[in-house]
């Protein structure tokens, strides 16, 4: 029978073992779990803050578009307009309801208040006070439409 000879790459050489070289220590299962979960853990922060973002920022430039030309829009409409993960909330306060959506986030407040016309009519948005506007120094103004009696009740 013939001797078996070991397969031997042409291209990469083989590489004496170095004497001085010292064998790495192996990470231990605990220490690489965790240092993967940091990795997950930090790419799931920026998922969301960049969600968030985007949601804000689509829902804000889609309102503005509609508001600006002058238009009104039921509130039943709304949801059409708004992108992303948004948490609606209804406030009433002095008898004028007000519709705030905003988008979850650890670092910013996304939030924008719509509030309520006779009618269930939407025809201003405002933006949050604590948010600046990417192009302006201070807070953005609110848009508005030619605007309907506010309502007074439902």
């Amino acid at each position: 029978m013939s001797e078996v000879q070991p397969i031997v790459d042409p291209i990469v050489p083989p590489t004496p073992a170095d004497p001085n070289l010292k064998p790495t220590a192996k990470r231990s299962p605990v220490e690489r779990a965790l240092v993967w979960g940091g990795i997950l853990l930090l790419l799931v922060v920026v998922g969301s803050e960049l969600l968030a973002q985007r949601g804000y920022n689509s829902t804000l430039a889609g309102l503005e578009e509609t508001f600006d030309n002058g238009r009104t829009m039921a509130e039943a409409e709304l949801s059409g307009h708004v992108h992303g993960f948004a948490v609606r909330n209804e406030e009433k306060v002095n008898e004028l309801r007000t519709l705030t959506l905003s988008w979850p986030s650890l670092f910013r407040t996304y939030k924008l208040r719509l509030p309520i016309a006779t009618g269930d009519i939407l025809c201003v948005v405002e933006t949050e006070a604590g948010h600046r506007d990417q192009m302006k120094e201070g807070p953005t103004a609110p848009i508005a439409s030619p605007t309907p009696a506010v309502a007074t009740g439902n």
